[in-house]
């Protein structure tokens, strides 16, 4: 079960940097850097110009060629015409991404403080905080014989290892609010 959550959280967070990535443009296809711009057009007819002076064409190009040109091309592509830079390269666009483990917050509710522990400890929690469910405050020192009334964050829901887990005690189940 646990392997299964972590799984989760991993192919979660990949989903996540790939939505990150995908959202960046890359040079070369529409709407990015250098990409296809919308070709200009004659004011009095509303179509393409026949511009000699070097501006777009209405004449498609008949041979396509193998290698990228230096020129743009005279209008519109089927497709992108230049794909991202070399492997290792950089359009500006710094992107970090983090794994981190985690594990969905078992059920603790009237274990003992102890057994509480124990399996935050082995899920990887990295910060438990214990609070008097009576009268408020932290709970200082082993008090491994209390009950645990309740806990944030809840059955059920994803903790990552580094979300602080708060555990409310009591020194007895009947004294739970």
């Amino acid at each position: 079960m646990r392997v299964v959550a972590r799984r989760g959280a991993v192919v979660m967070m990949v989903v996540v940097a790939v939505a990150l990535l995908g959202a960046c443009k890359a040079p070369g296809f529409p709407g990015g850097p250098g990409g296809p711009t919308a070709s200009p057009t004659d004011p009095g007819t509303g179509g393409p110009t026949d511009d000699p002076t070097g501006g777009p064409t209405t004449d498609p190009t008949e041979d396509p060629t193998d290698e990228p040109t230096d020129e743009p091309t005279p209008g519109p592509t089927d497709g992108p015409t230049a794909g991202p830079g070399e492997p290792g390269s950089s359009d500006g666009v710094e992107v970090s991404v983090t794994i981190e483990p985690g594990y969905s917050m078992p059920h603790l509710v009237e274990t003992s403080l102890k057994q509480a522990r124990r399996a935050l400890e082995r899920e990887g929690a990295q910060t438990v905080t214990v609070v008097d469910a009576r009268r408020g405050g932290e709970v200082r020192g082993a008090a491994n014989g209390w009950t645990v009334c309740s806990h944030e964050p809840a059955a059920g829901d994803f903790a990552r290892a580094s979300t602080p887990v708060v555990l409310a005690a009591a020194p007895n189940a009947r004294q739970c609010r």
